[in-house]
């Protein structure tokens, strides 16, 4: 019988991290007895470290996906391994498939258990509404939270997730770095802690961001871009600027650090969701006390940030610049491939006309020695003919006959 920890999101709480760990490290955990599945398929838009993305596939070939999926499942891995880590963050909004796989799991007499992390409500629609406006999005944020179309009321949604896997397989875990367990205290001893995993110095840690974030003013002036189809769009050239401009001046961005709400609009937020993170503390995480978040939401007493023409023209100057230095650098590196190529094609023309010189000299000096063979054996045979002429003038010729 097979565990497969089925690790859910929520997205914006460190997916891509793990995703990707567990991506780079597949030999460190199968000697632990654990796989993180390569299904070798591939999803556009999606990142392939997503391995449990077959779950949350949609798509008119979905059936056949999960199918070649599930083979794959039951007959290799679940035969070879006794704990298997599936990842997809978007099984949280979008898990409709959940209930099919768990019950053609138990099946095959395996165990499904779900792995989530919980963020709270007001950092997670700050987060997810910066990702959004990072891609295509051009709303602003008072306008995104009023329809986040996201599942926030995660008591509802876990009681629905506890009753396809039983309250035993809900491995419910909040994504707050004072309450991270395990020996480093951070999202990868965490998750190694609730599934059973052990560090091991052969693990690598990824060493860049998978899923850098913007921020401030370099976020809004993405936000603005938008509106302009040539801007609007997921892999689009202007982010990774931003993302060096932002860089540059203020660091890596954090959204925990950057309020898009103002503290009376956050507290209001949250009360919404009170009772219901309240219900997840006691009866996922058995705390009587009934607090689910331990973070503090701190009043700066500033009103929410707004930006100048002029700060969004210096983000666009240093854009402008940026992307005309690439392209100065580009050009010399195109120029210097150019020299290289010609260099190595005169390189490879004198080399040919020297082997070609070499090769004449020697068909020449074949020659002239052939020739010069010829002239001599010429040579000798007239020597003997005129001895022989001389010989039957001779004496001992008249004697002969």
């Amino acid at each position: 019988m097979a565990t497969v920890y089925l690790h859910i999101g929520t997205p914006k709480t460190g997916t891509s991290f793990l995703q990707n760990f567990f991506q780079d490290n597949r030999a460190v955990l199968e000697k632990q007895g654990y796989v993180y599945p390569d299904f070798k398929m591939t999803f556009q838009g999606v990142g392939k470290a997503r391995n449990g993305h077959f779950l949350a596939y949609r798509k008119e070939d979905a059936e056949s996906v999960y199918n070649t999926a599930m083979d794959l499942m039951v007959q290799e891995f679940c035969q070879k391994f006794d704990k298997i880590i599936l990842s997809e963050e978007a099984l949280w909004n979008y898990g409709v498939n959940i209930e099919k796989f768990v019950n053609d799991m138990k099946a095959q007499n395996h165990v499904v258990r779900i792995v989530v992390y919980l963020r709270r409500q007001d950092l997670y629609l700050q987060s997810k509404w910066a990702q959004n406006v990072k891609e295509t999005s051009k709303v602003t944020f008072l306008e995104f939270i009023e329809n986040p179309s996201n599942v926030l009321d995660y008591y509802e949604h876990l009681c629905s997730l506890q009753d396809i896997v039983g309250t035993e397989n809900m491995l419910v875990r909040v994504y707050e770095k004072q309450q991270f367990i395990g020996d480093t205290k951070d999202l990868r001893s965490d998750f190694f802690e609730t599934v059973g995993l052990s560090w091991d110095e052969e693990f690598k840690l990824p060493e860049k961001v998978k899923n850098p974030s913007l921020a401030g003013v370099y976020l809004e002036t993405k936000r603005k871009l938008n509106q302009y189809p040539e801007f609007a769009t997921k892999l689009n050239f202007v982010v990774p600027y931003l993302y060096a401009a932002a860089e540059k001046n203020e660091g890596v961005a954090s959204y925990s650090e950057n309020k898009y709400f103002t503290y009376e609009q956050q507290i209001d937020f949250l009360k919404q969701y009170e009772e219901s993170n309240a219900k997840v503390a006691k009866e996922f995480l058995g705390r009587e006390d009934g607090i689910l978040f331990k973070d503090e939401i701190v009043d700066n007493k500033e009103p929410a940030v707004t930006y100048s023409e002029e700060e969004f023209f210096a983000v666009l100057s240093e854009v402008i610049v940026m992307q005309n230095q690439k392209l100065l650098e580009e050009k010399d590196l195109k120029a210097a491939k150019i020299q290289e190529l010609k260099e190595t094609k005169a390189a490879k023309a004198a080399k040919e006309k020297e082997l070609k010189a070499t090769k004449d000299k020697a068909a020449k000096d074949l020659k002239e020695q052939k020739e010069q063979k010829e002239k001599k054996d010429k040579e000798i045979k007239n020597e003997d003919i005129i001895k022989g002429y001389e010989y039957e003038k001779s004496d001992d010729w008249v004697a002969l006959y």
